[in-house]
């Protein structure tokens, strides 16, 4: 997903939601229900969703989060009443707790819920920056 190009008020032409955003594709800040499975130990543990992009997520793991960087698992996210269940791998983890994965094996439907859904969380900062 292209990301659109608004403008953030200070002659930038990039999204307002870059602003100091270092990754190719720009994560959104939310809160959302998620959970993690790992098929190869049959472990399901719960978190919350911290940040959202189309390749990927944060989550905020209830409990401390060994170093399973690497580790090929299963995102369950419910953000807003949309649930989505999505292939990832471990790419980095701060604080013992915050999880960053990278999503993987995305089929085109699935890619197209996560940019629906992106593109919604999108709209909704976008507006409420204005109202602020």
């Amino acid at each position: 997903m292209e990301p659109k190009n608004d403008q953030r008020g200070d002659g930038s032409s990039r999204p307002w939601y870059w602003k100091d955003e270092q990754r190719a594709k720009p994560r959104l800040n939310c809160k959302g229900v998620a959970q993690i499975a790992i098929p190869s130990v049959e472990a399901k543990i719960d978190g919350t969703l911290l940040d959202l992009s189309v390749s990927g997520c944060c989550i905020e793991m209830d409990t401390l989060w060994p170093d399973m960087k690497g580790i090929r698992l299963e995102v369950h996210l419910t953000v807003r009443g949309i649930a989505l269940r999505i292939a990832g791998i471990v790419r980095n983890i701060r604080k013992g707790r915050c999880v960053g994965i990278e999503f993987i094996d995305v089929s085109s439907r699935r890619a197209e819920q996560i940019e629906d859904l992106f593109r919604e969380l999108d709209e909704m900062q976008h507006t409420h920056l204005h109202l602020v």
